[in-house]
């Protein structure tokens, strides 16, 4: 039911801003007093400079919900549809569950790079440079 009613909300960048806020709220940035949410509206800000496709711009702005909520990718299709969900999912780190953050990090950034490199459209390449 509650998925269901941001799907109200007609304009994907409309509805993946309200439903980021939504699925990051009470979460703040790390070492900072600052809502977390300021991150992915300013992915999605620095994507709206370089396309104005809505799709790339809301998967910007979702590009945090699946690593970091209890949000799924099932949960992105549903609400966005096929292309926000894989845009979304190209930009989603493999955490490794149970192992400490710190740890992965260096290998996490150097997945990213090398898919950069060898297999990232163009539309994945803007939403990845945009969070970094």
């Amino acid at each position: 039911m509650l998925l269901k009613s941001f799907k109200e909300i007609v304009d994907p960048v409309d509805r993946a801003v309200v439903f980021a806020t939504y699925a990051h709220k009470n979460v703040v940035r790390k070492g900072s007093s600052l809502p977390y949410i300021l991150h992915p509206l300013e992915a999605g800000v620095i994507t709206a400079s370089l396309t104005e496709e809505r799709e790339i711009i809301a998967a910007a702005i979702l590009h945090d919900v699946v690593e970091d909520t209890c949000f799924s990718l099932n949960d992105i299709c549903y609400l966005f549809g096929s292309r926000v969900s894989d845009l979304v999912d190209s930009n989603t780190e493999e955490k490794r569950s149970g192992v400490p953050k710190r740890e992965t990090w260096r290998i996490r950034k150097e997945e990213t790079i090398n898919y950069l490199l060898t297999e990232a459209s163009y539309e994945e390449k803007i939403i990845i440079f945009s969070d970094k």
